[in-house]
């Protein structure tokens, strides 16, 4: 008599299986990932310590701006020689402290 065949389902080994070995593929693999997140720190390192005073004076740059006046252009006369529009400064300035 034959044995019946059982499905995978009633076996009552285990679920998944387990490669113990290393495979020379895998190990490279993983030294590559390290070199590349290694590079990635070292490179946000040399960021952060050694171009810090780069990077404060940029933004120090960023945040002070010049700010241009331009000329008074002239008076707008009518035919009369009545001023209809006349140049005298505004200046307008908002400041928040939140």
């Amino acid at each position: 008599m034959a044995a019946p065949k059982t499905s995978r389902a009633d076996d009552p080994g285990p679920l998944f299986e387990t490669h113990k070995t290393s495979h020379a593929r895998l190990l490279l693999f993983h030294g590559l990932i390290l070199a590349l997140l290694l590079t990635l720190a070292g490179g946000l390192a040399y960021q952060q310590l050694f171009q810090a005073d780069v990077h404060n004076q940029r933004e120090r740059q960023q945040t002070q701006r010049r700010v241009l006046v331009p000329g008074p252009r002239g008076n707008i006369l009518d035919r009369d020689g009545n001023i209809l529009v006349g140049n005298r400064p505004r200046f307008a300035l908002v400041l928040y402290l939140d």
